[in-house]
């Protein structure tokens, strides 16, 4: 397995983190925006963002005033494996 798979899924073990990956795998996304649909506080939502910058699976560019981010995904297959997880929460949730 290719050490940038094994990064990947340790990061989205955090359901934070999944869901911030969710988030971004619909298309780019704000800090405000994803803050709002995260609940988290901004110091919580900057520490596991930049887990995610760190390890190159999150980009960045700035429009104006704000940060524009996107998902980057050096291992391919990145968005479709996030649609999985979110059809099994969403079925999960219905029984």
């Amino acid at each position: 397995m290719r050490q940038d798979s094994v990064s990947l899924l340790k990061l989205l073990g955090n359901p934070y983190r999944l869901q911030i990956a969710y988030l971004l795998a619909q298309g780019e996304q704000t800090n405000e925006s994803m803050i709002a649909a995260t609940g988290l506080s901004a110091q919580s939502f900057t520490h596991h963002l930049t887990r995610f910058r760190n390890r190159g699976f999150v980009e960045g560019r700035r429009d104006g005033r704000n940060v524009i981010y996107s998902l980057h995904d050096p291992v391919g297959g990145v968005s479709e494996l996030l649609n999985v997880l979110a059809e099994q929460y969403k079925d999960s949730e219905r029984h």
